[in-house]
């Protein structure tokens, strides 16, 4: 009786595993492909919106050289922030790459310290007509340390695996 039910019972468990295993290792690709495609997006998304951050502060400091005014710089701000992805980018960090969380988490908060440095601390001594030259040499020290974890976030966005 043992050996009549494995006479049928093999042959459905060795088709319902041949159905089966074709399904599980396509998964497993396209899942492989979604995260590459993800990574690739993550890391040109990324580094686009650093190089209008970066581009936006070496614009500041042409004002902070009296080259151009506080509102051509606010213009040339305005202009290249039109095309910011950064909710989508961390919408990707928080689904697919949750490790480089707390890296693009040091990222931001030092842009934002040097914007807010920028927007706070420079702009109210520009409108008192300060001299804000004077700012430059922060700016640039700020602008290195943004520099150094922009290029360690590259690096770890590299080197996730798939």
């Amino acid at each position: 009786m043992v050996i009549k039910m494995l006479e049928w019972a093999i042959p459905l468990i060795i088709g319902f595993l041949a159905g089966l295993l074709p399904n599980i290792i396509s998964n497993k690709y396209n899942e492989k492909c979604l995260r590459r495609d993800k990574q690739e997006y993550l890391y040109e998304s990324i580094t686009n919106w650093y190089n209008r951050f970066f581009g936006q502060v070496q614009y500041f400091i042409l004002v902070l050289d009296n080259k151009i005014d506080w509102n051509q710089y606010l213009d040339y701000k305005l202009e290249t922030n039109k095309e910011s992805n950064f909710l989508k980018n961390e919408i990707i960090v928080n689904i697919y790459f949750p490790k480089i969380s707390k890296p693009l988490k040091e990222l931001t908060t030092s842009m934002q310290s040097l914007y807010n440095f920028i927007e706070d601390e420079i702009k109210e001594s520009y409108i008192k007509g300060s001299n804000i030259s004077l700012y430059k040499e922060k700016v640039v020290e700020k602008l290195i340390v943004c520099n150094k974890l922009f290029e360690k976030l590259k690096n770890d966005i590299k080197k996730l695996k798939i």
